[in-house]
């Protein structure tokens, strides 16, 4: 089966703007004027088979061509759409965002008819969801680096009378252009008077 999408970045149809990942182009069955679907080269099927980084660069585009149509088309508004899967109508088998502009009495209707649910099934859906939501970004996050006693630097507390001392500029000026990051402890601290007494 010959891929639509994939035929239209090769054949180079209706382009209006492409570099090494993504292309985007004029619908060849919009469903309005100045449709455009953006769409990566590589042919993938669903949201899911897309790269995290490159999914992201495909709605960043999206999102600039709405301000593209604005000052083009004269929109009055966009709609961002994605078709994902067969159950939710996509109807070719290659991941791509469709960028719709949009303008009073159109003839495009897109409305949904809002269901009622009662409060048990929200919450059922809530506990599933929220769940499985637990972990997403978890790969982005880095994990904090533990504070290496042996390379703390331990100061007592600065009395008010206290003056910075020219030797204790030029102490802080080294601690913090030195390469390796030394960790002040203030020697009166509840939680390290705490440590001492149990060590």
């Amino acid at each position: 089966m010959v891929c639509e999408i994939c035929e239209i970045i090769e054949q180079k149809k209706h382009i209006i703007f492409e570099n090494n990942d993504i292309v985007a182009f004029l619908s060849p069955n919009p469903c309005v004027p100045g449709h455009i679907i953006v769409a990566p080269r590589k042919h993938f099927v669903i949201l899911d088979d897309v790269p995290d980084s490159l999914a992201g660069e495909l709605f960043v585009l999206a999102d600039e061509l709405t301000s593209v149509l604005f000052q083009s088309l004269g929109s009055q508004g966009t709609n961002i759409l994605v078709n994902n899967g067969i159950a939710a109508n996509q109807d070719v088998p290659h991941f791509c965002i469709n960028v719709l502009p949009r303008s009073e009495n159109d003839g495009l209707n897109i409305d949904w008819e809002p269901k009622k649910v009662s409060d048990d099934e929200l919450a059922t859906k809530l506990l599933l969801l929220s769940d499985k939501c637990k972990n997403i970004g978890l790969f982005n996050m880095k994990k904090p680096t533990p504070m290496n006693m042996d390379e703390r630097e331990v100061i007592s507390s600065p009395s008010k009378s206290d003056e910075p001392s020219a030797s204790s500029e030029k102490e802080t000026s080294e601690t913090k252009d030195s390469p390796k990051k030394k960790y002040k402890v203030i020697e009166d601290n509840y939680l390290i008077r705490q440590l001492k007494r149990m060590s």
